[in-house]
Protein backbone atom coordinates (compact mmCIF):
# COMPACT_ATOMS: atom_id res chain seq x y z
CA UNK A 1 0.00 0.00 0.00
CA UNK A 2 1.25 3.38 -0.68
CA UNK A 3 0.10 7.01 -0.72
CA UNK A 4 -1.67 6.89 -4.29
CA UNK A 5 -3.84 4.22 -2.70
CA UNK A 6 -5.43 6.87 -0.31
CA UNK A 7 -5.93 10.13 -2.76
CA UNK A 8 -9.43 10.19 -4.14
CA UNK A 9 -10.82 13.34 -6.28
CA UNK A 10 -13.28 16.14 -4.55
CA UNK A 11 -13.37 18.36 -2.00
CA UNK A 12 -14.54 15.23 0.99
CA UNK A 13 -11.57 12.85 -0.03
CA UNK A 14 -12.79 9.45 1.46
CA UNK A 15 -11.51 5.85 2.14
CA UNK A 16 -13.02 2.54 2.45
CA UNK A 17 -11.57 0.18 4.59
CA UNK A 18 -12.98 -3.46 5.71
CA UNK A 19 -16.43 -2.18 4.26
CA UNK A 20 -16.15 1.30 7.06
CA UNK A 21 -15.65 5.07 5.05
CA UNK A 22 -13.81 7.28 6.24
CA UNK A 23 -13.10 11.07 5.75
CA UNK A 24 -9.74 11.73 5.22
CA UNK A 25 -7.52 14.94 5.92
CA UNK A 26 -4.39 14.88 4.96
CA UNK A 27 -0.74 16.93 6.81
CA UNK A 28 2.83 17.37 5.04
CA UNK A 29 5.60 17.57 7.72
CA UNK A 30 8.63 18.91 6.02
CA UNK A 31 10.68 18.48 9.12
CA UNK A 32 10.41 14.39 9.43
CA UNK A 33 9.67 14.56 5.60
CA UNK A 34 6.48 12.56 6.47
CA UNK A 35 2.92 12.74 5.16
CA UNK A 36 0.05 11.70 7.58
CA UNK A 37 -3.61 10.25 6.22
CA UNK A 38 -5.69 10.99 9.02
CA UNK A 39 -8.81 8.87 9.20
CA UNK A 40 -11.92 9.70 10.55
CA UNK A 41 -15.01 7.09 10.42
CA UNK A 42 -18.16 9.20 8.63
CA UNK A 43 -20.12 10.23 11.21
CA UNK A 44 -18.19 10.35 13.80
CA UNK A 45 -15.53 13.22 15.27
CA UNK A 46 -12.67 11.42 16.95
CA UNK A 47 -9.96 10.04 14.19
CA UNK A 48 -9.49 6.23 14.43
CA UNK A 49 -5.92 5.86 12.31
CA UNK A 50 -2.83 8.35 11.55
CA UNK A 51 -1.47 6.82 8.20
CA UNK A 52 2.25 8.06 8.12
CA UNK A 53 3.75 8.12 4.56
CA UNK A 54 7.38 8.49 3.65
CA UNK A 55 7.15 11.61 1.17
CA UNK A 56 10.16 10.80 -1.13
CA UNK A 57 9.11 6.86 -1.71
CA UNK A 58 5.06 7.67 -0.67
CA UNK A 59 5.34 3.91 0.85
CA UNK A 60 3.61 3.71 4.39
CA UNK A 61 6.08 3.86 7.34
CA UNK A 62 3.60 3.03 10.49
CA UNK A 63 -0.37 3.40 11.12
CA UNK A 64 -0.96 4.61 14.94
CA UNK A 65 -4.53 3.29 16.15
CA UNK A 66 -6.50 5.09 18.49
CA UNK A 67 -7.03 3.15 22.07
Amino acid sequence: MNYQDFQTAGDSPTFVYNGTIYNTHTEFNEDSNEIAVILVEQGKTDWQYVVEFDADTQLVKYVEETA
